[in-house]
């Protein structure tokens, strides 16, 4: 990613802060996807996923996204460092902007900068994700993702500093209402075991007292060499997600990946998602690659009936 540095020595004044010096930066990127839909599942409302066609009832889709983030950060005399960053998305959605304060008290982070389910785990390790069951926001029966974790992003945390391998962050999110105000925490452990990185993590979200919503993630990634290995287990209320991911690079410009997993929800027993996804990303040339990912997924015992259907995605994304 090309950077646009601005440097001065006194380009920010807070309060008694002297002779501060402030790096500026402009970055962005930009995706063109085109997306085939087919099955039953197309004819859903789509789901709690994020990605470029998930609610689309269409059999085909195209969609242009184009992302901008100002950066800035300061050293102040004392050591800490300030950074702050505005991001200006097309779709023009909510907390675009953040800041972080770091010292030797770890990192404190604020707004889009404040940790993202810290010590949550992920094994959609393709480029593009998602399905068009039937699903929504809330906890209705709908279809639940296989792959990803329930862990809100915080709106204030603090990540300590690393002891042992061990990282410790605390996270607070303001809800809509008091009884929505939550609170996260999660804990990673990486250690080196014969050349193989090994990373350990859980994390816990609650949403109030008695709340449907809390939340937590557990999973190990293990990476050796060009290989890495994902393996989750991911539970929202009543229902519990399983899956494993992998991606392997096979040379500097080819990387292929993989995931699979099953939803289920503990007071229904008919209740099952599986969805599997395949895909490869080719470097074009550094800050330009073309992905193909293909999806293919299943729902039944949800308040919207059997569904299934395949998705896949044509991705051509630049970072400038």
């Amino acid at each position: 990613m090309r950077k646009v540095l601005l440097a001065t020595t006194a380009l920010v004044a807070m309060g008694g802060v002297s002779a501060a010096s402030a790096d500026i930066s402009i970055s962005g990127s930009a995706s063109y996807n085109y997306i085939t839909n087919s099955g039953s599942g197309t004819n859903g409302s789509g789901t709690d996923e994020t990605g470029p066609g998930s609610s689309n009832t269409e059999s085909r889709d195209m969609s242009t996204t184009i992302d901008m983030d100002i950066s800035a950060s300061a050293t102040f005399d004392n050591g800490m460092v300030a950074a702050g960053v505005i991001s200006l998305h097309e779709s023009g959605e909510d907390g675009n902007s953040g800041w972080t304060l770091s010292g030797d008290f770890g990192k404190i982070g604020f707004g889009k900068s404040a940790n993202d389910g810290f010590g949550a785990t992920n094994a959609g390790l393709t480029a593009d994700e998602g399905n068009t069951l039937t699903g929504t926001a809330t906890l209705a029966a709908p279809y639940k993702a296989t792959h990803n974790d329930f862990i809100p992003h915080s709106n204030v945390s603090i990540t300590l500093p690393t002891i042992s391998g061990f990282t410790l962050g605390l996270d607070m999110t303001d809800g809509a209402t008091n009884a929505a105000d939550g609170n996260q925490w999660g804990v990673t452990y990486a250690m080196d075991a014969g050349g193989m990185a090994i990373t350990v993590a859980y994390a816990n979200a609650s949403a109030g007292s008695g709340s449907a919503n809390d939340a937590s993630s557990a999973g190990v990634t293990v990476t050796a060499g060009d290989a890495k290995v994902v393996v989750a287990r991911n539970e929202i209320s009543t229902y519990e997600a399983n899956s494993i991911g992998a991606s392997y690079k096979v040379s500097d410009a080819l990387t292929v990946q993989a995931y699979t997993g099953t939803t289920e929800k503990s007071d229904v027993a008919a209740y099952e998602v599986k969805d599997t996804g395949i895909g490869l990303t080719y470097t074009v040339t550094p800050g330009l690659s073309i992905s193909v990912t293909n999806n293919d997924f299943s729902g039944k015992g949800g308040t919207a009936g059997a569904q299934n259907g395949t998705r896949t995605v044509v991705a051509l994304d630049a970072t400038f």
